[in-house]
């Protein structure tokens, strides 16, 4: 099915639909990550945020991609206004680059991991 917008459905239920269209967001999130417990703001493919501890969370893709060459961008801020300014937003491994990003699920890590802090998040192919 072709879209008013030109982007190509894959026909069926929603667990099983897939985006074709180039330069569009195959999935993407805004969390609340705060005391332990992050919670998904507004999503598009993202089932669920799991927290690794440390400032890593694993971010859970709904609809699985065919495979996991695709690139991740995201930024992070606090949500307490401490005043460090010093933030950083990656992909993090623990042991193995599968840990890092898959078709089902990549891990982020956002920094400094000992302030309350949200991030934002983009899967693009």
């Amino acid at each position: 099915e072709t879209t008013s917008y030109g982007a190509i459905m894959q026909s069926g239920t929603n667990t099983n639909m897939e985006i074709r269209a180039w330069n569009t967001s195959k999935a993407w999130c805004n969390v609340e990550a705060t005391d332990g417990s992050p919670s998904i703001r507004a999503d598009f493919n993202i089932s669920s945020i799991t927290d690794v501890g440390g400032g890593e969370y694993t971010v859970n893709i709904d609809s699985d991609l065919s495979d996991a060459n695709y690139c991740v961008a995201g930024v992070c801020w606090e949500n307490n206004g401490s005043g460090n300014h010093d933030h950083h937003f990656g992909l993090h491994r623990s042991s193995t680059y599968g840990d890092i990003i898959g078709a089902d699920a990549f891990r982020v890590q956002i920094g400094p991991s000992t302030q309350d802090m949200d991030f934002s998040a983009v899967v693009h192919r």
